[in-house]
This record gives C-alpha cells, sequence and structure tokens, in this order.
C-alpha cells in the first residue's frame, strides 16, 4: 500500500504538467454569506482569493451562487455560526476536563459539469473551512508557505488537477502548533515582547498568518520580565485578537518563580513585593488576563534543573486553577514536565517533602490542568540512545506520555532547534530533527495524545525547514482513499518535482543519522558551554559529550583503549563525514539549475549548511589531532612539534573557509542583521542576537585558542553573563 500511495502522490505532481490555459479564463470561488463574514473562514477566503490572482494572472472572484460563467468553480459549505460546535474525537475521548476546539477534517471532491470543473469542499465549521483552503493550495495546487516572510506562488496559468479527485486532510492532533522559545534573542522576541519595536506587530502578525496558513491553531511565546507593564497587555491583546480571527488558539509561557533567563514569574521573593505569594499571583493573573489567553504554559520550578518545593507547588496549582475557576475564565492550565529525571535533580536530597494526598474535590480540580511532556535536541523518544540532560536515553518520557494521558490533557512538546551551543549557534544543519520529529509525530499519533507543540528556536541557516515539516506532518492527508506516505526528506524534492532530489536529500539524512547519532560524533561536533567545563554538581550534562573532557584529553595520561576509540574511531569518522557532506552538497549545488529561480536561494541555504556541518567536522578532525599530539608530547610518548602546530593551522583555515559561507548567508538573513547576530540591548538575559556567535565563528576559534593556550576553564573567552542567565542580576 506504501508503494502505491507514494504513486498516487507523484501522479499528482506530474498533473501539474496538464493544459488548462486559465489566462483567459475565471476562477469563482461560491461562498455563502454566513462562511465569508466569519473571521476565520472569511480570512482565510480573502488571502486565498489574493494568492490566486497572482498565481494564475486571471481573474478570482467570490460569488453567491453556483453558475457556469467561469472555467473553475471553487465551491464552499454554508456554516451556522450559532450552532454547538461538536466535540472532536479527543474530546469525546476524554475522561477529564478538556480543552475543546472546533473539528478541522476536510475533504474535497473534484467533478465536471461540461467544460467548467468543480471542486466543492465538505467542511463542518469556519476552521474546517480554512484548514481545507489552505491545504488544497499548499498540498495540490503548489503554493508553499515554507517561511513566516517567503511564500512561493506557483505559476497556475494552466490548471493542475484532473477532472476527478477526492482530496482529505485530518488533524493528527487537536492542539498543534509552536512555542516561540523567547528565553533566547530569536527573529519575533522583541517584536512580541517590545511595543516599541518598528513593525513589530505587523511581524507577529505575519507569523500568525504562517501558522494558519499551514494548517496550525495555536502559538505560543515566554513572557519576560522587563516589559512595560502600561503599554504590553494592549500590544499583546492586538495580537491575540488577530490570532483568534486566523483561527489561532494564543498561549503565554509564564513562571511560578523561576529565577533563570528573565522568566516573568507571578509573584516574587519577600523583600521584592510586601504582598503575600497568593495574592501576588492573583494580582498579577488579572494583569496578564487584559488578553484574552487561551492557555497559560505556566513553569512551576525555579530552574529546569530543580523540583523547588512540590507540597507547595501542588498547593499553588489548586489555587491558580481556583481562581482561573472563579474568573469565568476558560483559560487552560499547562504545564510542562522537563527531561531531568526527579533522581538528578539538583535539589532532589533537598526535596523529599510528602506531596499531600488530594481529597476528591482536589482531584477533580487538579484534573483540569494539563501536562506538556518536554524531550530536547534531535532524538526521539525510541531512540536508544539520547545522551542528554543525564539521561541514556528519553523512554522514561514516553512512559510519563502513557501514564499522564489516562488522567488529564496532555501535549507532546519536542524540540526543532536547540540553541545553546547545540546546532544553528554553532552553526550545523542537523537533519536528524526531521527524522526524530517525523517519527515522533507518528508515534504519539498512534497513541492518541491529543496535543503537539514544538519547541522552536531560530528559523535561519535552514531550520525553517524543520517547522515547515512537522507542521505539515502534523495532517494527515488522502488521495482517493489512499495515505500520503511520508519521509524525513519529502519536502524540499516536492517543491521541484524533481525525482532525483529525492536521493540526494535522503542520503543527506541519513549520512548524518549515521555519523552525528549512530556513531555519536555530535559528542565532539557540539560547542562546550560552561556546563560542561565547570567543575562539582554544577557540571551538567546537557549535550551530547565527547568520551573524555578536552582538558584531560590534552593533559591527562589517556588509557589505550581510549586513546585507540579517539585515533581509530572518531578522528577518521570526522574526515570522512566531512568529505561525504561536501560531496552531497556539490551534488545538490549542480541540481540548483532544475529548480524555479524563486527557489534557488533555499538550495544556497540548504548547501551552505550541509557544506558548515561538514567543515565544523573537518575542524573537530584537526584540532583533535593537535590536542592528541600535544598530549602525547606532555607524557613523553613521542610525537613532532611541527606537525602538530600544522593541525592548528589547518583549523584555522578551515574556520576561514566557513566565514566565507557565514558571511553569504548573513547577506540573506530574512531579518534585520542588526537584531539576528549583533550585539545590543536586548529583553532576554543575552545581550546579543541569537547568531551572534555564527558572525565570527566563536566557538570554533575559542577550541582554537584552547588548544593552543591549554586553557580549559569555563570563562576563557566565554560570551554569556552567568549570573544574569541564572537570575542572580538583572
Amino acid at each position: 500500500m506504501k508503494s502505491k500511495g507514494r504513486g498516487i502522490f507523484t501522479l499528482i505532481c506530474l498533473l501539474l504538467c496538464l493544459n488548462l490555459p486559465l489566462h483567459a479564463a475565471q476562477i469563482n470561488i461560491v461562498i455563502p454569506t454566513n462562511t465569508l463574514e466569519h473571521p476565520v473562514s472569511g480570512s482565510a477566503v480573502t488571502d486565498a482569493i489574493n494568492l490566486l490572482q497572482k498565481a494564475c494572472q486571471c481573474t478570482v472572484a467570490p460569488v453567491s451562487r453556483h453558475s457556469f460563467e467561469s472555467r473553475i468553480e471553487i465551491i464552499l459549505p454554508e456554516i451556522n455560526p450559532l450552532a454547538e460546535m461538536p466535540p472532536t474525537v479527543f474530546a469525546r475521548k476524554s475522561r477529564f476536563p478538556y480543552l475543546n476546539v472546533p473539528d478541522r477534517n476536510f475533504s474535497w471532491t473534484a467533478g465536471r459539469e461540461g467544460n467548467q470543473r468543480i471542486i466543492f469542499l465538505s467542511a463542518a465549521n469556519p476552521h474546517a473551512v480554512a484548514a481545507g483552503i489552505y491545504g488544497l493550495m499548499q498540498e495540490l495546487l503548489g503554493f508553499q508557505f515554507y517561511h513566516p516572510r517567503e511564500t512561493y506562488i506557483p505559476d497556475l496559468r494552466e490548471w493542475p488537477l484532473p477532472d476527478k479527485f477526492e482530496f482529505a486532510g485530518r488533524p493528527r492532533f487537536d492542539k498543534m502548533g509552536f512555542h516561540l522559545h523567547t528565553q533566547h534573542p530569536l527573529e519575533l522576541t522583541r517584536p512580541l515582547l517590545d511595543v516599541k519595536e518598528t513593525k513589530g506587530l505587523e511581524e507577529v502578525k505575519e507569523y500568525i498568518d504562517w501558522l494558519a496558513r499551514n494548517g496550525q491553531n495555536y502559538f505560543e511565546f515566554n513572557l519576560l520580565e522587563g516589559i512595560s507593564h502600561e503599554q504590553w497587555p494592549q500590544h499583546a491583546k492586538e495580537f491575540v485578537d488577530y490570532a483568534h480571527k486566523r483561527g489561532i488558539l494564543a498561549g503565554v509561557d509564564i513562571s511560578l518563580h523561576m529565577i533563570q533567563q528573565k522568566s516573568w514569574m507571578l509573584y516574587q521573593m519577600p523583600l521584592k513585593s510586601f504582598l503575600s505569594k497568593e495574592k501576588q499571583v492573583k494580582k498579577n493573573l488579572d494583569w496578564l488576563l487584559q488578553a484574552d489567553w487561551d492557555v497559560l504554559n505556566m513553569e512551576f520550578s525555579t530552574t529546569e534543573f530543580t523540583g523547588g518545593n512540590k507540597a507547595k507547588k501542588v498547593e499553588l496549582q489548586l489555587q491558580i486553577l481556583e481562581y482561573l475557576a472563579e474568573r469565568s475564565k476558560q483559560v487552560k492550565l499547562m504545564g510542562r514536565k522537563h527531561v531531568v529525571k526527579e533522581s538528578t535533580e539538583l535539589d532532589g536530597k533537598k526535596n523529599e517533602e510528602a506531596v499531600p494526598e488530594l481529597n476528591d474535590k482536589q482531584k477533580e480540580l487538579d484534573s483540569n490542568r494539563g501536562v506538556m511532556p518536554h524531550t530536547v535536541m534531535f532524538y526521539s523518544l525510541q531512540d536508544e540512545n539520547a545522551p542528554v540532560y543525564g539521561n541514556e536515553n528519553l523512554t522514561h518520557m514516553l512512559d510519563m506520555i502513557k501514564d499522564q494521558k489516562k488522567e488529564r490533557e496532555v501535549w507532546y512538546y519536542p524540540e526543532s532547534a536547540y540553541w545553546v551551543t547545540f546546532d544553528n549557534s554553532v552553526p550545523m544543519f542537523l537533519t536528524p530533527y526531521l527524522s526524530a520529529r517525523l517519527q515522533d509525530i507518528l508515534l504519539v499519533d498512534s497513541l492518541g495524545v491529543p496535543g503537539h507543540l514544538t519547541f522552536s528556536s531560530g528559523w535561519e541557516w535552514g531550520y525553517w525547514l524543520f517547522d515547515w515539516s512537522i507542521a505539515r506532518w502534523s495532517w494527515e492527508y488522502t488521495w482517493n482513499g489512499d495515505k500520503q506516505p511520508l519521509d524525513p526528506w519529502m519536502y524540499p524534492p516536492q517543491m521541484t518535482r524533481e525525482v532525483a532530489d529525492v536521493r540526494l536529500w535522503r542520503e543527506v539524512v541519513e549520512l548524518q543519522e549515521k555519523y552525528l547519532k549512530e556513531k555519536n560524533l555530535m559528542g565532539y561536533m557540539v560547542a562546550q558551554t560552561i556546563t560542561d567545563e565547570v567543575k562539582g554538581k554544577f557540571n551538567l550534562h546537557l549535550a551530547p559529550r565527547p568520551v573524555i573532557p578536552y582538558r584531560e584529553m590534552y593533559r591527562g595520561d589517556i588509557g589505550d583503549d581510549t586513546l585507540r576509540l579517539l585515533r581509530n574511531q572518531v578522528i577518521p569518522a570526522l574526515k570522512e563525514f566531512s568529505e561525504k557532506s561536501a560531496d552531497l552538497a556539490r551534488k545538490l549545488e549542480d541540481r540548483k539549475s532544475a529548480w524555479p529561480k524563486k527557489l534557488q536561494p533555499l538550495v544556497d541555504e540548504w548547501v551552505d549548511g550541509i557544506k558548515i556541518t561538514g567543515l565544523r567536522a573537518l575542524h573537530r578532525y584537526y584540532v583533535l589531532n593537535y590536542i592528541l599530539r600535544k598530549n602525547l608530547e606532555l607524557h613523553s610518548k613521542g610525537t613532532d612539534p611541527v606537525a602538530a602546530k600544522e593541525f592548528l593551522g589547518k583549523a584555522r583555515q578551515t574556520r576561514l573557509l566557513a566565514l566565507g559561507l557565514v558571511r553569504r548567508r548573513e547577506a540573506a538573513y530574512r531579518y534585520p542583521l542588526e537584531r539576528l547576530a549583533r550585539k545590543g540591548k536586548e529583553p532576554t538575559a543575552y545581550h546579543f542576537g541569537y547568531l551572534y556567535p555564527v558572525t565570527n565563528l566563536h566557538f570554533w576559534e575559542r577550541e582554537e585558542m584552547q588548544a593552543q593556550k591549554n586553557k580549559w576553564g569555563p570563562f576563557f573567552r566565554n560570551i554569556w553573563n552567568v549570573p544574569r542567565i541564572i537570575g542572580v542580576i538583572d
């Protein structure tokens, strides 16, 4: 069945060559008044008309009734805005309080009457109408809503679809969307948080439009301290209201009392406020709820590495739930569950307070609270090896999902980027994100999990591809009853309908899977951060690590087994990966001319990403060779000092070559360079844009200097303001 389905969807691509000239014809969209006047379906229709007119270079008109005056007639259903919304499949199965959303299933049926082609949409409500419109445009007509600031508009002067077909879409989740991690200085951190940011509201609305066009219905971001207390609620209300108009639920990530990274808190310590915790919480909730939020995603711990007083947390959770109910505010309280196991929390031994047994009323109240199990980086729930945050793998999060979904609403909460020293800050273009996210989407869909929220942390260097792929995989599509086949590498080749690109993209993804994950080269590719190099209990194993610390690799008496591993496996694998990456980048670049001219800059972006990831491996190859030779010198085991120095020189040459790619990418960044890659006053704990470490390849140069000077402390050439990040200073 899989091969049959793949053939069907390939046929759709080939049908783009059919000839039905539209330059002299008209597309009519038959839309009943109630459907047009509803903000969700009406805004989708208006958007579609504008886009279709650009694509077909013909008249696209909304009409009130079916006629035979046009070559193409798209017929939308009449909806009753006053009709009661029936529960979705997820809502019907819930045995606990549930955040209801409209059922967004849709189906298109095409037929022909004389010379007129008619396409009829079956959808039960305005949200399903909007989803159906955008599903038709992106999945069948060739529109590509790949980036909030860029859309590919196909040439539709010839109609690409056959006379008869059935096309249907099913959302895999009731709630699906993105968390913009604005604790980091990302593209939209300032527009969301700073009321004075020029065109900030316009940029937020661009992103909301991107969500709607890609069939998403939820977005949220981190609220930080330091925002304008007087003006920000009105700023938030404007984009929250716009989100609702586009059929998008709006949430905000806040904390009870999280001190790290300038998180906005519901209560301050006594020295900062004379009010009790309970009164502060109510007062701040009143202030926050001036905007019509649908979800409060609340962090209940002081840091992501501590559990805090669990008994007190339960008490405050119940008070917040009760207060929200008293206000008759239909706000869903959610809370993430960090990937850190309780047994490895920094305060684990001190935090042994017994959580009180809840009575029946409290249990009923507590069931209103949803949970969001959070996983990190490019590891999936089923990976056997995921050496992150002190874990061997992430199966404990899968167990939690299975357990918690019986008691409360659960949304899975994985990442499409992990900014700090792992991916786009290095930078590396890490395609295993595609494999892991698709695998997890299919898994949690099969488990009946009702929500999927992606932790997004930057879009440049090709990371928009990961978010776009996740958004599209969140839907299950069928063509004449056959399910669309899914692959991690599917969307770049689909943009051109070039079969040759499928093989290349498969090789890119599989190469990185083999070397970065299976051979665990990520332990050497990632940059070291303070928690890797500091000693004591704050030496937190967050990202993959080398087999031994670099300090020990340089200075220590390395055992024979470790030395053999490094010299015979790790170092040769880095060289192999670099060479294979360069080869694939060349082949992909050679295919560039087959792409539409408007999409060729995307090929440049991917090629640069694949190239710089390979150069990163080559840089590590040279630096590690230098370190091991210096180790042999220190322990009088013999080496050639001149040869060692040459390795460091070649590392520098590799970095300079990579800097040329950085300059090319910076010229193509989609938001102001000053915001993304320069120093400046930010609302976050980081006074620079998220791509500032990339602009001079800071981590690469630091590694060269560490090796040259034999300095391995966490504050050597450090760019992180640790006191500000951990909340000691503002």
